[in-house]
């Protein structure tokens, strides 16, 4: 089965490439703590990232960190952010 980038995936890579900070995923991945395959792996849809994930990478992407009062669905935070 086939893993195509879901909505989440999509996002995380257009706002790694054409957000407010451009960055690689060498550099992304070092600033949030993860491998680069791992940020690969996010944007290709073949990982799904946890909520402690998305509150690393978050401040990188130009984002406010989600609130850790409340659960939160990964695939949607950035969309929700930015639409």
């Amino acid at each position: 089965m086939k893993n195509t980038p879901s909505e989440f995936s999509r996002k995380l890579r257009d706002l790694r490439l054409n957000g407010k900070y451009k960055y690689t995923q060498v550099i992304l991945g070092r600033l949030a703590g993860v491998t680069p395959s791992y940020i690969s792996q996010l944007e290709t849809g073949k990982k799904n990232p946890t909520p402690k994930i998305i509150r690393k990478l978050s401040p990188h992407l130009g984002m406010e960190k989600p609130t850790t009062g409340r659960r939160i669905k990964p695939r949607n935070v950035l969309i929700y952010e930015y639409s």
